[in-house]
């Protein structure tokens, strides 16, 4: 019943964000938002169910499931670009965990090639999501994510010190990061320094992910204990303290103003 309610709620805040956002606008206007919407909602969750459903033996049969990996394990190059791909998509498809994919990556291809897996399929995503919001535009951005989401974060991409803050929003583990690089398409800040920067900013986490699969396979279990040790810290001061770091990087934005 309570599950019931929160669909029911969350459906009805998706409905009140699209009145709230097609106000005032044309009827052609209003269809040409909605047309939007739907093409990137299929993209994100149609497509990838229509996959699933079709090919549901690969991913929920056990034996297809390890022929497909023992096909991966013989063909490298082929592995390589599908590692990218997912790297490439979990950018896109926001709520799917990157680790896993890394810690894949650097399992198969060893620390450094897995950091070169995560570093082009970050940034290619990035550069997708980049686009693709500047395509869809504010109104289409402000009904998936929410005006105030998106006000408040473009207000840090805009300001004099956006560079750092976006460093630290990518850096700082608990803050959350999820539709970052779809604001910054409907930010004023250009395409390339912040992708440079949202990268660099990646780049110690990916590292985590990376040793933690190297480590697995080299069997370097003194490694995989220190690396865990350090992301469990990492993660239980980012959950305890995240209003705090939040409120932190909302200061060096403030010192603008």
């Amino acid at each position: 019943m309570v599950y019931k309610k929160k669909r029911l709620k969350k459906r009805l805040n998706i409905i009140n964000n699209i009145k709230a956002n097609t106000k005032g606008l044309s009827s052609k206007e209003k269809l040409i938002i909605m047309i939007k919407l739907l093409a990137f909602l299929f993209i994100i969750i149609g497509l990838p169910l229509i996959i699933v459903h079709f090919y549901k033996d690969v991913f929920f049969n056990a034996k297809s499931m390890k022929n497909l990996l023992s096909s991966f394990s013989n063909n490298k190059v082929a592995t390589f670009i599908i590692l990218i791909l997912l790297q490439i998509i979990q950018i896109i498809i926001c709520i799917i965990p990157g680790q896993p994919i890394q810690i894949a990556a650097s399992y198969t291809f060893g620390f450094w090639a897995g950091l070169i897996i995560s570093v082009i399929g970050a940034v290619l995503g990035t550069i997708i999501t980049y686009l693709l919001a500047s395509f869809l535009g504010k109104s289409v951005m402000h009904i998936l994510f929410g005006k105030e989401k998106i006000d408040k974060y473009s207000q840090k991409l805009n300001s004099r010190r956006s560079y750092l803050i976006i460093f630290l929003l990518y850096l700082i583990p608990g803050i959350p990061k999820d539709s970052i690089s779809y604001i910054a398409g409907i930010s004023e800040i250009k395409l390339r320094p912040f992708i440079y920067i949202s990268t660099l900013g990646r780049i110690p986490g990916v590292a985590g992910s990376l040793l933690f699969g190297y480590f697995t396979k080299t069997k370097n279990y003194q490694g995989l204990v220190v690396i865990s040790i350090i992301a469990l810290v990492i993660f239980v001061i980012s959950i305890y303290r995240r209003k705090e770091i939040s409120q932190w990087v909302d200061s060096i934005q403030e010192k603008d103003n």
